[in-house]
């Protein structure tokens, strides 16, 4: 069989619980009841909540959005920057082609001073490593 319950102090009594609430009227004070401005304030603000909580449902759908065209930029920076690799690319092989002819004229104009120029290069770098050695041990 069961026990009857124990009522305490801070248990509360269901027959009253919860408490009924308040009627409007009874919460505005005096004379606010049936004012206009009150009224309108209220819509506005009304207004102004409900278009920040569809803005912020529509979040989602704008930085889908957002995402999306950031993708097609990033696409295009891709291409623009694989062709302005490529325009640099053709530039320095063209200089180096230039460079070659440039040596092999030089190569064919001036044989003998180019052996001599590369030999005494040669020579000072010997005398340089040289003086290098023995200043280290």
């Amino acid at each position: 069989m069961a026990e009857p319950a124990f009522r305490t102090p801070d248990s509360p009594n269901f027959d009253t619980y919860p408490a009924p609430t308040p009627s409007a009227q009874r919460l505005l004070p005096e004379g606010t009841a049936g004012d206009a401005r009150l009224n309108d304030a209220a819509e506005q603000i009304g207004s102004n909540i409900g278009r920040a909580i569809r803005s912020v449902r529509q979040l989602p759908e704008h930085l889908g959005s957002l995402k999306e065209r950031f993708t097609v930029i990033r696409g295009r920076g891709r291409r623009v920057a694989g062709e302005k690799a490529e325009e640099l690319k053709l530039a320095a092989g063209e200089q180096v082609r230039r460079a070659r002819r440039r040596v092999d004229g030089v190569m064919n104009d001036y044989p003998l001073q180019l052996i001599l120029g590369a030999a005494g290069v040669a020579f000072l770098l010997g005398v340089t490593l040289r003086i290098w050695r023995s200043n280290r041990g």
